[in-house]
C-alpha cells in the first residue's frame, strides 16, 4: 500500500513537472510570437521635407551632421541634422533646362575621398564635397542599379550587364571590365576587355543572348572580395523557359561568376482565398496584421540584397520574405516571413539589422533574431523604401514616397 502511495505521488509529481515545463514553453513561444505586437512604436527625432520620393540617402563619412537625399527629381538635398527647417544645399545634376529630368536612383559619399556621386538611368556627376561643386558631368550611363565599393575606388553599373568602373580619376572615368553572365560554358574569357573594344562586346553579347539579364540592385561586400546583384534573368535554355528571380555573386579576384541563387517569379504567393496576402506592418498603436490586394505585393521580386558590414552576413528580401545567409559558407542563418520589405541595413558593429517596409523599419537582434524595436513615421501609414545607419550606428535615416526623410535616435537601443 506505502509503495502504491509513493507511486502515485511520484506520478503526480512527474505530471506537474511535465505541466510546469510545457507552460513555460508556451509561454515563451507566446512571447516569440507576439513581441512584435506588444512593442511601444517610436516616433523620430527629426523630419526633413525632400519634396518627392526618396530613393536614395547617404550618411557623410567625415561630418556626422551631414546626410544627403535623392530620388525623384534631378536635385540632391544636402541636410544638416541639426536644422530641419531647409536643406544646406541644394544639387543640380542636369544644368540643362531644356534636358529631361531623370530620377536620381544612387547617391553615396567615396569612401576615400572628399566626392559625393549621384547617378541617374542615364548620368553619373560627381562633387566636391569641400565646395560642392561638379567636378564631371555628361558621364553617359545605361544603368538600373549600381554601387561603390567600400575598400576601392571601384563603381559598379548594370542594366543587361554587369560593369566595372575606375573612378579614380574623376575627369577621366573609364568602364573597362565586363563581368561574365554565365557561370558555366564559359568559352570567351571577359577579362580586360575595354568598353571601347566594340567588336568584343559585340562576340561577347551574342554569346549570352540566350540570357535576358535585368539587375535591379548590386552590393559590394565590405572586404572587397565579392559583388552580388540581384534581379531577373529570361533563359530560354532550361525546360520551363521564363523570368526567373535571380542573384548572383562574383569573385571581384578571379573576376568570375561562383554563386547563382534562383527563385522562379510567381503569381499566387502565399495567397488567401480571396486573392490577399496577411503581412505584418508597423502602425502608431503597435504592430497590425493587414491584408494586401491582389496588386500590391503579390510577386516574389528581389527588393534589396545586402553584405554586413564584418562580411558574416548576405541579406536577400524578396516579396514578404527575408533571408540571412552566414558567409563565407553560404548556409541560411535566418529566414523572416510576413513582413514586406523593402530595404535592409546592418549596424556598423552588427548586432542589429533594420528591415525597412510598409509602415516604417523594424529593428531586430542579430544574436537572438528577435525583433527588439519598431521605428516608425508621422503618417497614418508611413512607407519606407530605403533605410541606412549613420557611420558610427547611432543614428537610422529612412525615406520613401512620402518625401520624408526620417532620423531615429537609437543608440540607447544599440547599448540595450
Amino acid at each position: 500500500m506505502r509503495i502504491h502511495k509513493i507511486l502515485i505521488l511520484f506520478l503526480v509529481i512527474v505530471a506537474a513537472g511535465g505541466l510546469f515545463a510545457y507552460s513555460t514553453w508556451y509561454q515563451w513561444s507566446s512571447n516569440q510570437t507576439t513581441i512584435l505586437e506588444r512593442m511601444r512604436p517610436i516616433p523620430p527625432n527629426a523630419e526633413f521635407n525632400h519634396g518627392t520620393r526618396i530613393k536614395s540617402i547617404a550618411f557623410s563619412p567625415n561630418n556626422s551632421d551631414l546626410i544627403v537625399s535623392a530620388g525623384e527629381s534631378n536635385k540632391v538635398n544636402v541636410w544638416n541634422i541639426n536644422n530641419v527647417e531647409s536643406p544646406e544645399f541644394v544639387l543640380t545634376s542636369n544644368t540643362n533646362a531644356q534636358k529631361v529630368i531623370d530620377d536620381i536612383n544612387y547617391i553615396a559619399f567615396s569612401q576615400e575621398d572628399e566626392r559625393l556621386i549621384s547617378i541617374s538611368t542615364n548620368e553619373l556627376t560627381i562633387w566636391d564635397v569641400s565646395t560642392w561643386e561638379t567636378v564631371n558631368t555628361n558621364i553617359k550611363l545605361s544603368t538600373t542599379a549600381e554601387a561603390i565599393s567600400p575598400v576601392k575606388q571601384i563603381l559598379a553599373t548594370a542594366n543587361t550587364n554587369l560593369i566595372l568602373w575606375d573612378i579614380r580619376n574623376s575627369t577621366d572615368i573609364k568602364g573597362d571590365v565586363l563581368l561574365p553572365v554565365r557561370k558555366d560554358k564559359q568559352a570567351i574569357s571577359l577579362d580586360g576587355i575595354s568598353m571601347s573594344d566594340t567588336d568584343k562586346i559585340y562576340e561577347v553579347k551574342q554569346f549570352v543572348s540566350t540570357l535576358l539579364n535585368s539587375f535591379q540592385m548590386i552590393d559590394f561586400s565590405h572586404d572587397g572580395k565579392w559583388i552580388a546583384t540581384g534581379g531577373k534573368v529570361y533563359d530560354n535554355t532550361r525546360d520551363g523557359e521564363g523570368w526567373v528571380n535571380n542573384v548572383k555573386v562574383w569573385d571581384l579576384q578571379s573576376k568570375k561568376l561562383f554563386k547563382i541563387m534562383e527563385n522562379k517569379t510567381t503569381d499566387n504567393l502565399d495567397r488567401e482565398n480571396d486573392g490577399t496576402r496577411s503581412v505584418k506592418v508597423p502602425m502608431v498603436d503597435g504592430m497590425r496584421t493587414i491584408k494586401t490586394k491582389n496588386q500590391l505585393e503579390v510577386r516574389d521580386y528581389i527588393r534589396t540584397i545586402k553584405f554586413s558590414p564584418d562580411n558574416r552576413f548576405f541579406s536577400v528580401a524578396r516579396g514578404n520574405r527575408i533571408t540571412i545567409w552566414s558567409l563565407p559558407d553560404w548556409n541560411i542563418y535566418h529566414e523572416i516571413f510576413d513582413q514586406i520589405c523593402y530595404d535592409v541595413a546592418f549596424s556598423p558593429n552588427v548586432d542589429v539589422f533594420a528591415v525597412a517596409g510598409l509602415g516604417g523599419v523594424t529593428l531586430w537582434s542579430v544574436e537572438s533574431l528577435t525583433p527588439i524595436s519598431i521605428l516608425i513615421g508621422t503618417e497614418f501609414v508611413s512607407s519606407v523604401s530605403v533605410v541606412e545607419f549613420s557611420h558610427d550606428g547611432s543614428v537610422i535615416a529612412g525615406g520613401g514616397s512620402s518625401g520624408l526623410l526620417w532620423l531615429w535616435d537609437v543608440s540607447d537601443i544599440n547599448e540595450h
